[in-house]
This record gives C-alpha cells, structure tokens and sequence, in this order.
C-alpha cells in the first residue's frame, strides 16, 4: 500500500490544503486523481508521497491521468 498527500482542486477547510490517501498502486508526484472527501468526489494532484498513517485512511480508487 502506497500513502499520499493529494491536494483537492477547491477549499475544503480554512487551513488544510491537503489530505492523506492510501493507493495500491504507485502514483507519481503531480499526477490528477479522484478523491472522496465527506459526500463529494474532487480532483486532486497528488503533493508527495508519505509513511503510512498512524490514522484510518481513505482508499483513492481513481486515476484521471
């Protein structure tokens, strides 16, 4: 399991630009994916890539590009 920082295309929460999202497959730095955030599904570029999480992650089950 691979885990990511991705930032989402629009504002979420004043202050957090980016969230942590696990991926089964390796992901390159800058590339779009779709992202589940509450009830919406965003775009967002993966930011870099990061150690696994002492906290529950979200799967990212889309790649765009």
């Amino acid at each position: 399991m691979h885990y990511y920082l991705v930032a989402p295309n629009q504002t979420v929460r004043k202050g957090k630009d980016f969230f942590t999202y696990e991926s089964r497959l390796k992901l390159k730095i800058g590339q779009i994916v779709m992202i589940e955030l509450g009830k919406k599904s965003l775009i967002g570029v993966i930011y870099n890539e990061v150690a696994k999480p002492e906290f529950d992650t979200k799967t990212n089950k889309k790649r765009i590009k």
